[in-house]
């Protein structure tokens, strides 16, 4: 899909994400699409999350952002009008 569709890729690129795709042993030619982000992420003790999901309601786990990787995010477009700016 990714190869007929050049512009998905792009899209996905431009939103930040890393776009590959890898072979999996017991799969044979079947490529699995991954997808990464340039946040990490962290997951809050099982407590917190035992707590969260019994208000919510939702038996999902959550995934936290911490603020700090923010600054350091790529900033494509910041960079390339930097370029041309001088």
């Amino acid at each position: 899909m990714l190869e007929r569709n050049l512009a998905l890729g792009q899209i996905l690129r431009d939103l930040r994400s890393e776009v590959g795709t890898t072979l999996r042993e017991g799969l044979g030619k079947l490529a699995l699409v991954t997808l990464t982000s340039h946040l990490p992420s962290m997951r809050p003790p099982d407590e917190v999350n035992t707590g969260v999901t019994g208000i919510s309601g939702v038996a999902a786990f959550i995934e936290l952002l911490p603020r700090e990787p923010l600054a350091q995010l790529p900033d494509p477009l910041s960079e390339e009008v930097g370029k041309l700016l001088g």
